[in-house]
């Protein structure tokens, strides 16, 4: 809806493509102040290596360039010395218009308290009560008592686990 012109403004990351858009003019900008703060969330990936690998050496060196490639091509970088205007610049360069405002939300960002369930509890947030309640289809009254119930049997069953 954005790139076509359907909304004046998104809530978007760091990473989305928004800038190339052919015809249209966009740029990240700081959050607005609430009424505590502007905290944000910021993405996070896990990788591991398996503990059975039957060649652990060449997992590790996998592992090792794969984590390299993510620091110099995540918007903004996990790694603080790549977080930077030059480092966000670099690493795709139709960002140099949002690069400050990016760089100045990052004392706001903060990753996702994860926890065993996390992904399907996730999940069922974003597509039972996120989605329709930001289409319009329901309200947060009306969805909350189906949604609850969910969410609840997520953490129950990773609690039992």
């Amino acid at each position: 809806m954005m790139k076509a012109g359907q909304v004046a403004m998104f809530m978007g990351g760091a990473a989305d493509d928004f800038e190339r858009t052919e015809g249209k003019r966009f740029k990240a900008y700081l959050l607005p102040q609430g009424p505590k703060n502007r905290l944000t969330w910021a993405w996070i990936g896990g990788m591991s290596i398996y503990a059975q690998a039957k060649h652990p050496d060449v997992a590790y060196e996998a592992f090792m360039d794969l984590t390299q490639a993510i620091h110099e091509w995540k918007i903004p970088s996990p790694r603080k010395s790549l977080a930077t205007r030059e480092g966000i610049i670099r690493a795709t360069p139709y960002k140099e218009v949002s690069a400050d405002n990016i760089i100045a939300n990052m004392p706001n960002m903060r990753a996702p308290r994860i926890f065993p369930g996390y992904a399907q509890w996730a999940t069922i947030f974003g597509e039972r009560f996120v989605d329709p309640l930001v289409r319009g289809q329901a309200t947060a009254e009306e969805l909350a008592p189906q949604v609850r119930p969910l969410l609840e049997e997520v953490l129950t069953q990773a609690a039992a686990q």
